[in-house]
């Protein structure tokens, strides 16, 4: 039998008594659902594959047996898991992905992307961005998310008359103009940094000014520096590196609101980042947005599915079987 899961259950008692419904806790995990029948469950009619259609029509018993586990019956292979009471109820579309995680996210762009042969896939995810940067309270809220905002920055020497990277595009930011007055406020900004430098492209300045401009997040592919007064700040700092040389040493901000290309994931305006402390950094490009959206009840809903059946002695492949 499955013991030990707990959920407070109301059952109908018969009419004569004092009082028509009651409380109690039988090891169950399920909330009460009125209108489906219940009848103890077993592991090893689950492990048979057992459809439970075929047990409907049993009636709500009045007593329950505490050597039993009592389910709803329902028209699976295997019952679902109970919902989890932590996700919060979210209204807007890029709130609703607050309530997963950037794996959540990442296994289902790894379903929705289209992958030319040969090249590998990333399912979003920026490799290389260590841990955020900030006030100890901000970590508290794990996650943010919105659009992105990307900034190229280019040598800011030539080497043999050439430069290191590859114009693709004229710049777009002013003489005399700084980068960081050119950012949108509720953006989540992206810099991206040539490669092999060893100098910060990001420093106290600059992200306190990210800061009153009102953006909510700052992903750097390069260094920063001013680690303890980044600290201080209320903007989450996410990095791949730092320094203590200022950025005029080799680099100068070329462009914003240009396509970059990070750890070979490809991020352009309209494209949302998703910020996770606790997991990394993903791109969720702005195409594939409503399909993400739509897909993780169901992926969340399978992995929960999944690890219910293997705490209640199901093998791994017998879960998957269930489940994917």
């Amino acid at each position: 039998m499955l013991r030990g899961l707990k959920q407070p259950w109301k059952l109908e008692t018969p009419k004569h008594k004092k009082h028509h419904r009651r409380d109690i806790e039988p090891h169950s995990v399920y909330p009460d659902v009125p209108g489906v029948s219940m009848m103890p469950i077993t592991v090893a009619m689950l492990s048979s594959g057992i459809k439970l259609d075929n047990l409907h029509g049993i009636r709500r018993r009045s007593k329950v047996w505490r050597g039993s586990t009592i389910v709803p019956l329902l028209n699976e292979s295997f019952p679902a898991p109970p919902a989890s009471e932590t996700m919060p109820k979210a209204e807007g579309v890029l709130d609703a992905l607050l309530q997963y995680s950037a794996c959540d996210i990442s296994d289902v762009l790894l379903k929705l992307e289209e992958v030319a042969e040969g090249e590998r896939a990333h399912a979003g995810f920026l490799d290389g961005i260590g841990g955020v940067i900030s006030r100890p309270q901000l970590q508290r809220s794990r996650k943010i998310i919105a659009p992105v905002f990307t900034v190229q920055f280019q040598p800011k020497a030539e080497v043999n008359g050439e430069c290191c990277v590859p114009k693709a595009f004229e710049s777009n930011i002013e003489p005399g103009s700084q980068w960081s007055d050119l950012v949108q406020a509720d953006s989540i900004v992206v810099v991206q940094q040539p490669e092999g430098q060893k100098c910060a492209v990001v420093g106290g300045i600059h992200a306190l000014n990210l800061q009153k401009k009102g953006v909510k997040g700052l992903v750097v592919s390069g260094r920063i520096r001013d680690i303890q007064e980044l600290r201080q700040l209320n903007t989450p700092i996410w990095a791949s590196g730092t320094s203590t040389v200022g950025a005029s040493a080799e680099s100068k901000a070329y462009a914003t609101q240009v396509p970059l290309t990070v750890s070979g994931v490809v991020v352009k305006p309209g494209d949302i980042i998703f910020c996770d402390v606790d997991e990394g950094v993903i791109v969720i490009p702005h195409h594939l947005l409503d399909d993400v959206v739509k897909a993780l009840p169901d992926h969340v809903k399978a992995e929960e599915g999944i690890k219910y059946a293997i705490n209640n002695g199901l093998s791994v492949s017998k879960a998957f079987s269930l489940w994917r």
